[in-house]
């Protein structure tokens, strides 16, 4: 006899009524949005420079937290938002920060640098969506947002300021 699992639902799921079966697509709507993006994105942190797109991308997560936060009426457009802010995020950042490395490691050792870096990144979002999940499970949905916002302000801020420190000028002008 097959036993049913009750799921608990994720906070996107109860703002939006979404079932589990449809789940999936949340991955596939960050992608498309960073499918469609990410080469204009990086266009434009040519032209721009790196160091804006990298910090617009961090303010685009915040707007991904604060969109969660305040979650209008409407759970798909809520849902809808999050996940085109959560796509440009990744547009802004990930080809940057590709960029910014391959600047500074020595071309002898590039593709090992570019690999561990890589590999740091991943380490890192699987350590912090343990730790986000640990803190939703411990106090809810609020509780591990607020902590992840007040995070992401300030190591962005710990950017701003590393950025302004390694290239001698303003972190707004770079």
């Amino acid at each position: 006899m097959a036993r049913r699992v009750a799921a608990v639902p994720s906070l996107g799921q109860r703002t939006t009524g979404l079932g589990l079966t449809f789940f999936p697509l949340l991955f596939v709507g960050t992608s498309t949005v960073y499918f469609l993006l990410a080469f204009p994105l990086g266009g434009l942190a040519d032209r721009v420079g790196r160091i804006q797109t990298f910090l617009v991308g961090q303010v685009l997560l915040l707007g991904v937290y604060a969109v969660l936060f305040t979650a209008p009426v409407s759970g798909l457009v809520t849902m809808a938002a999050a996940l085109t802010l959560f796509g440009l995020f990744y547009a802004c950042t990930d080809g940057v920060l590709a960029a910014a490395t391959s600047e500074v490691i020595p071309a002898a050792v590039r593709t090992s640098g570019l690999s561990l870096v890589g590999t740091s990144t991943a380490i890192a979002k699987l350590g912090a969506s343990v730790v986000f999940g640990l803190l939703w499970s411990w106090q809810g949905p609020t509780f591990a947002l607020t902590w992840f916002a007040v995070g992401l302000v300030i190591s962005t801020l710990g950017a701003v300021l590393a950025f302004r420190r390694a290239r001698g000028i303003d972190a707004a002008t770079a």
